[in-house]
């Protein structure tokens, strides 16, 4: 190793004294002494070769500025004094009288604002924090989470039938025994609801008493309970003809109806159901129905013919006598040899009468007799001859 020992150096040529690259002057720290600069500077470059002194990081001294902050005006740092009298932008406004209230800045100046105690509500809620009302229309699906709305949560008749959607509500949704009759809408539930085989006998209401029996009130009305008959024919009446009327009558006015239990000559007869009324001759019905009508007609041949006649007419009218139609007719004969008086064989006739109008559909009797002196026997001592009879067999 060479040792170089000199005082000064100098460039033989310039002023720059270069060392050869990769090659470099070493020693211990105390040995590397560069004149110039201050306690604490540090060497920086100016990127052209020059070197100086200057403060660390850039920062001014701190020495004498005690209690002060840094800033800047983009360009140099300082160290300025905080006064808290707002005499400087970057510093907070003075906090004096200012108790309890928030620091509020509009982009370019800090100030000071009162904390509002019942601030105004905004969004889906209206009025103030101490009485915040939902504004209405303001929930809906999206608002709520799922089984967050349970039935504790639904007034009593809340939820109408508007607010329900089409088939929404299955039987998965009803719990037992929630459906009640007065949940159900009349005539809501028809055939189509109803399961095959669901309506047992358990479930039909008992009404009515007794013995009674339902009954058909026809179309649109309701099945109603009624007492059950018991043989099916309601309405029964005998009448018979009174005195002894001599040839022909169009119709025969004179009948009483036979003596019932209790009266004089009775001989066990009773009227079943309704009483007939009769008016010169004219039979008004009880009853509608479908009834049973028999004339039976006896009579005596008088005077000098040999040859007698009867004809038996049983009459019906459905426009209360502006028509009557003869619905059945019986005829019988005798020849005398002698003037002597004789009694005609009975003649009977029958009709089926479909009644659906007692004021429209009646009944009359008619006798025409060959010979004006023949007689027509009405009863004699409790027996009948000449007679009518009616039973109503069924209803309509």
């Amino acid at each position: 190793m060479s040792i170089l020992q000199v005082d000064n150096l100098s460039g033989l040529s310039g002023t720059d004294i270069t060392i050869e690259i990769g090659k470099a002057i070493t020693g211990a720290v105390s040995q590397f002494k560069i004149t110039g600069g201050t306690a604490g500077q540090v060497i920086q470059t100016n990127g052209s070769g020059g070197l100086s002194f200057t403060t660390s990081g850039g920062l001014p001294t701190q020495t004498g500025n005690t209690g002060k902050y840094l800033t800047t005006d983009g360009t140099n740092v300082s160290w300025e004094v905080v006064d808290h009298t707002h005499s400087h932008s970057a510093e907070l406004p003075s906090q004096t009288g200012q108790a309890g209230e928030y620091l509020q800045t509009d982009g370019t100046t800090a100030t000071w604002e009162p904390v509002a105690t019942d601030p105004a509500m905004g969004g889906d809620l209206t009025g103030t924090a101490s009485n915040a009302q939902i504004v209405a229309g303001s929930i809906g699906t999206t608002e709520l989470a799922n089984n967050s709305v349970t039935s504790d949560k639904i007034g009593v008749d809340v939820i109408v039938a508007e607010d329900i959607a089409a088939n929404a509500i299955t039987v998965a949704e009803l719990q037992d025994d929630a459906v009640t009759t007065a949940k159900i809408a009349t005539d809501a539930v028809t055939a189509n609801e109803i399961a095959a085989g669901a309506v047992t006998t358990g479930k039909i209401a008992r009404a009515g008493t007794s013995g009674q029996v339902l009954t058909s009130a026809g179309t649109g009305a309701d099945a109603t309970w009624a007492a059950a008959s018991t043989d099916g024919i309601l309405h029964a009446s005998m009448w018979h003809l009174t005195g002894y009327p001599s040839g022909s009558h169009d119709p025969l006015t004179t009948w009483a109806e036979m003596a019932q239990l209790g009266e004089t000559y009775h001989n066990g007869y009773k009227r079943l159901g309704g009483a007939f009324t009769h008016a010169s001759g004219v039979f008004t019905f009880p009853a509608t129905g479908y009834w049973q009508v028999m004339f039976k007609l006896v009579t005596s041949a008088y005077g000098t013919t040999l040859s007698n006649y009867s004809y038996a007419r049983l009459k019906t009218t459905q426009n209360n006598g502006t028509t009557w139609h003869d619905a059945d007719q019986a005829q019988g004969q005798v020849q005398r040899t002698t003037s002597a008086n004789i009694e005609i064989p009975p003649l009977i006739t029958q009709t089926f009468f479909h009644v659906d109008d007692t004021s429209t559909h009646k009944t009359a009797f008619e006798v025409v007799q060959h010979n004006s002196s023949t007689e027509t026997y009405g009863v004699s001592n409790g027996r009948p001859y000449t007679c009518v009879y009616f039973t109503r067999l069924a209803g309509l």
